[in-house]
């Protein structure tokens, strides 16, 4: 169940930056917090990510930059970035810094997040960490999942008519391969058969596999923001 208010997930936002802030000034960890809300201490999975923010003087463009980002930010795992003629128009490339995270509810919500956040932000492998200063320019987001729940179809086509676009996170695994999308990902990929097929190909799989071995199953995701405290210069 996704049952954290707004004021507690806000709060996982905030301390998942000060645990990145803690660990790039002092090298450890973020002392642990004397009280925290039970939400925060139920296992639950989650991902994190950091994201530059294009250049905005107001909160309310600051705002919508976020959610403007929000539909990128899993499309980019699909496989390495890579700079098009369009990104290097747009600057659209520098906007995620870093994104890391489980599935899997193995740990109070509050580790799993600041274990996430500090993966994001030092440790994953499509970018160079992040340095103290850059800190106060990125939005920290952080995804709270629900368990997953298995899909039982037989076919692409009884997958396809079981997704709900929009709300489904997807999680597919055969043997070794294994890839994900959270639901934010539908705002860049919409139509079903793309959206499957993009995770598949993330999971280096071809697009019209289909086995007797692949399992697949749904989750939901909420996402809270801790926006950054200056702008980009």
């Amino acid at each position: 169940m996704l049952d954290i208010d707004n004021a507690h997930g806000r709060l996982l936002a905030k301390l998942a930056r000060q645990a990145i802030a803690y660990r790039l000034t002092t090298g450890g960890d973020l002392p642990p917090a004397s009280k925290l809300p039970d939400a925060l201490m139920r296992p639950a999975a989650a991902f994190v990510s950091l994201h530059r923010i294009p250049e905005a003087t107001t909160e309310g463009t600051r705002d919508a930059a976020l959610g403007q980002q929000e539909q990128q930010e899993q499309g980019r795992r699909a496989q390495p970035p890579r700079q098009t003629a369009q990104q290097r128009q747009t600057g659209e490339e520098n906007e995620l810094r870093g994104c890391m995270g489980t599935l899997l509810a193995k740990q109070p919500l509050i580790e799993s997040a600041l274990s996430a956040a500090l993966e994001a932000a030092l440790a994953d492998p499509r970018f160079p960490p992040v340095q103290r200063a850059e800190l106060d320019t990125l939005a920290i987001k952080v995804a709270v999942l629900s368990e997953p729940e298995p899909l039982l179809v037989n076919s692409q086509q009884e997958l396809l008519n079981a997704l709900r676009p929009g709300e489904d996170g997807l999680i597919l695994r055969d043997g070794l391969r294994r890839a994900t999308f959270l639901p934010a990902v539908w705002e860049s990929l919409p139509d079903p058969l793309d959206f499957v097929t993009h995770l598949k190909a993330k999971a280096s799989l071809p697009p019209n596999h289909w086995s007797p071995t692949l399992q697949v199953a749904r989750y939901r995701s909420v996402t809270f923001v801790d926006p950054p405290p200056q702008q980009p210069q």
